[in-house]
């Protein structure tokens, strides 16, 4: 490693000592001002029927050498959620945005058919990838994997059922969407998306789960210098793991797709992530993530290893750093990302 790339590491490492250290003492005394605090929110903002939620973002994004964009900050996220609950039946959530175009960011309801199946039925996450179906919020890094952000068929409108077996061993989903993101489904074609998850232990800590979607595409799509047309049939198949158990977690996913052109041309953009972390204290997770995506010419292929940490300064923030390094590139190529976040 040369000079440069070892001032590229020590000053992150530093940071990284010191923020563990002053939050660990911080924790400690502020807990019993942190549960009151949340009590006293949760009794005005938290109501069955209608509940308040806000979540702000903001990131540092900084690369020696880049290939695109600039060095600085910016605002990944400010949002304002509604929710409730009514009868015990039916629901309602209302989620915008004022840093993206559409503003809406879900606009659906639900009803409770049984103590087991729930209908869901507008603008939501459809229901495939585990880390996709994550809460913003709650990922484990910065940003969400690259085959995820790649392939995964997002948020859309439509009507899905899901449910459970009695037991809770086995969770579904199957769904219906137009297709097209937010808008009115524009060519009469159909996005289908079904989902198992098998829960292995009675306290979710070790979860396994397949998803598959089908659909007639047409998109133009641009991954850094390539922009690609695809017009036929989209056919994807994922499947991940989740351990948790005494501070250590493990994440892994991992999404193919197959996809045939109206010339009859196919194509098979695939990836994985495998991610693990482990608890140094109460508040302070230390992770890595391996992270590899293949584009098959509709887009540019990427590897990198990524260490994190997150740090809770208290129950409503979250701090998030990652060092981002590409296997196959120079080390001044690497990249620290920096999130702070608010919410609740």
């Amino acid at each position: 490693m040369d000079l440069a790339g070892i001032k590229f590491i020590k000053k992150p490492l530093i940071i990284l000592t010191l923020l563990i250290f002053s939050t660990t003492i911080a924790s400690a005394q502020n807990k019993g001002e942190e549960n009151s605090d949340l009590k006293q929110l949760q009794h005005q903002f938290k109501k069955e029927y209608l509940s308040f939620g806000v979540l702000v973002q903001s990131i540092w994004d900084y690369q020696p050498k880049r290939l695109s964009g600039n060095n600085g900050f910016s605002v990944s996220k400010a949002r304002f959620k509604v929710a409730g609950e009514l009868d015990q039946r039916f629901g309602y959530k209302l989620q915008a945005s004022i840093t993206g175009s559409p503003s809406v960011v879900d606009a659906n309801l639900y009803y409770k058919l049984n103590s087991q199946t729930t209908a869901t039925a507008g603008f939501y996450k459809s229901p495939f990838s585990y880390e996709y179906l994550t809460g913003a919020a709650s990922i484990n890094f910065v940003n969400r994997s690259t085959v995820v952000n790649q392939l995964a068929p997002k948020r859309q409108v439509g009507l899905q059922i899901n449910g459970s077996t009695l037991s809770g061993f086995l969770n579904y989903t199957a769904g219906i969407f137009n297709g097209n993101h937010f808008n009115q489904n524009n060519d009469d074609k159909f996005l289908y998306v079904g989902r198992l998850e098998a829960n292995l232990t009675k306290d979710n800590s070790f979860l396994l789960g397949l998803n598959a979607s089908y659909e007639q595409k047409n998109r133009t799509a641009t991954s850094g210098n390539i922009q690609s047309t695809f017009r036929g049939e989209q056919t994807l198949l994922g499947s991940y793991l989740t351990i948790s158990q005494k501070g250590w977690m493990f994440t892994g996913e991992f999404i193919y797709s197959w996809l045939e052109s109206n010339t009859k041309t196919e194509y098979n953009p695939y990836g994985y992530y495998a991610s693990a972390g482990y608890f140094v204290t109460p508040n302070t997770q230390l992770l890595v993530r391996w992270d590899n995506f293949t584009g098959d010419q509709l887009a540019i292929d990427s590897e990198s290893i990524i260490a994190g940490i997150n740090i809770r300064p208290s129950n409503f923030s979250k701090i998030k750093i990652n060092y981002i390094i590409p296997t196959e590139q120079p080390i001044n190529n690497s990249q620290i990302l920096a999130g702070v976040q608010i919410g609740f």
